[in-house]
């Protein structure tokens, strides 16, 4: 064993798995509880056609079922791919039993926030929801509305502004709130003020991503960034100059390597009215002494030494292949259950590692198909399954 160890240590990745599997729990389960969203976003995947396939949805049974050999291994479980999870009628049981069931294990998930009504409040705060990333694509309610199709610019805002009153008044730092945003040709002028709104709602990361073209609405109406290449460059570095004027991190694509100059065509007004003429929604009353909300903690655990030794088995050879320039951490520390009970490495991964219906997670996370996949990683041109994952497109 200590030959073994320390030859992972002679790798930059090997020291950082090495350290989280020998004393912390570092896996992160990533799943959807619903195949449903209450919107029709511009630049998503789902759409109106989706409400004819059947209706996947997860309840408590099936956590217990899920969660049985690899709960007490996991860290983190993030209740969202592609789906919104407050479509769920079993939301708040879920994350009630695996709070109650699993207190080690942290709860996030991705919300467009609409439907963030009191219940779902008081429950989030009850259960102590570890983050929630709201996603945001634009500031104003014309710009917001225009890309969030169905939703309700006021009630979101005024829910999260709700949210805030119950964190202030319970003194917690929990959930923490990320924003994602979705950088396209027609917000790009509003992601600088969404740093400043960021800060005013107490965000920890804002995250700006590219647009992806997953319809060809999208393309017909130039709203991709390899279209706008000047313009991106350009407003990049005006929401990099409020992050540091903020102090907000952020998460940002590398600019484009081209030397055009942009000149905007309209000197938008870039202000916050529609944001402050916003008031918090009511929260109802927790009946709960303020002792009972302090955040959960997560204690290292000792895994058993017979998964060091098969994980270990599993990527000792891995470092026999000269580095690559592609590389991605998701094959050796998370896991993605996708609607059809299958195991991948990720929401983005084409290959299928095991079912649960036909088998563990525990058996799938240590067997040979997910071993090949974390070989393939350190490989110049990655794993199969990740030919579709448009960051590895953006990457090799």
């Amino acid at each position: 064993m200590k030959k073994i160890l320390k030859r992972f240590n002679t790798h930059f990745y090997g020291i950082k798995f090495n350290n989280e599997i020998k004393i912390k729990r570092n896996l992160i389960l990533r799943l959807d509880i619903i195949n449903r969203c209450n919107l029709t976003c511009l630049m998503c995947h789902y759409n109106k056609d989706y409400n004819k396939i059947p209706l996947f949805i997860l309840n408590k049974e099936d956590f217990e079922i899920i969660l049985k050999d690899i709960g007490i291994y996991l860290n983190e479980i993030i209740l969202s791919c592609g789906y919104e999870p407050l479509t769920s009628k079993n939301f708040m049981d879920i994350i009630s039993f695996i709070s109650q069931a699993y207190p080690h294990i942290k709860i996030s998930f991705c919300t467009n926030a609409l439907l963030m009504d009191s219940k779902i409040r008081t429950e989030i705060i009850k259960n102590k929801i570890d983050s929630i990333t709201i996603s945001m694509d634009g500031v104003t309610r014309k710009t917001y509305e225009h890309i969030r199709k169905g939703s309700n610019y006021e009630r979101v805002i005024s829910n999260i502004l709700a949210l805030n009153e119950l964190k202030k008044q319970y003194s917690l730092d929990y959930p923490k709130i990320i924003i994602n945003y979705v950088i396209m040709n027609s917000n790009m002028h509003e992601a600088q003020l969404m740093v400043r709104l960021g800060k005013l709602i107490g965000a920890k990361l804002i995250n700006f991503r590219k647009i992806a073209p997953f319809n060809q609405e999208i393309k017909n109406d130039n709203e991709l960034l390899d279209d706008n290449k000047a313009k991106f460059n350009f407003y990049r570095e005006k929401i990099i100059e409020e992050s540091e004027r903020h102090k907000i991190p952020i998460h940002l694509a590398d600019k484009f390597d081209m030397k055009s100059e942009f000149t905007p065509l309209n000197n938008y007004e870039l202000t916050l009215n529609d944001f402050s003429k916003i008031m918090p929604d009511k929260n109802e009353k927790i009946f709960l002494e303020k002792d009972n909300f302090k955040k959960k903690k997560t204690n290292n655990i000792k895994i058993k030494s017979s998964l060091i030794k098969k994980y270990l088995e599993c990527i000792k050879n891995i470092f026999k292949i000269k580095n690559s320039s592609f590389y991605c951490t998701k094959p050796f520390n998370e896991m993605f259950i996708d609607l059809n009970y299958n195991i991948k490495p990720c929401e983005c991964s084409s290959i299928i590692l095991g079912n649960l219906k036909e088998d563990n997670l525990i058996n799938i996370i240590f067997g040979e198909k997910f071993n090949q996949v974390r070989q393939n990683i350190f490989k110049n041109k990655g794993d199969p399954g990740c030919k579709n994952c448009f960051y590895f497109k953006r990457m090799i």
